[in-house]
């Protein structure tokens, strides 16, 4: 995967089909689907692989990454992973955390922001 930013247009011509281009190619034909995630202030972030998508329009940089459709499903992992994590000591990390907000629901995404440090660790 590469890190650096691409120009991704992607024009929905009917439901379920659109024609996607990549730094100025069309590669519409070699596409079964994309995830694209949109966040205010952020980068786009746009996966190409072989799963179906809702696509929408949408002309931007992306940080875009080509999907291997042969790479494992990641939900059995990360069941495992979940079932490994202990309830108390989940609450007790999100309790701890500097940037543990007030607003209605700041527990539950302090307690998501730990389970995403938890789970990124890298060599």
């Amino acid at each position: 995967m590469t890190d650096s930013l691409s120009r991704l247009s992607i024009n929905e011509t009917a439901p379920g089909r659109a024609e996607v281009s990549l730094d100025g190619t069309d590669v519409s034909s070699q596409l079964a689907g994309i995830d694209l995630r949109l966040s205010a202030g952020a980068v786009a972030h746009a996966v190409l692989h072989v799963h179906p998508a809702n696509l929408i329009d949408f002309d931007g940089l992306a940080r875009v990454y080509v999907g291997d459709p042969s790479a494992p499903d990641p939900g059995p992992a990360t069941a495992v992973f979940l079932g490994r994590i202990s309830a108390e000591e989940l609450e007790k990390a999100a309790l701890q955390r500097a940037d543990l907000g007030t607003e209605p629901h700041a527990l539950t995404a302090a307690m998501l922001r730990q389970l995403i440090e938890w789970a990124d660790v890298r060599p």
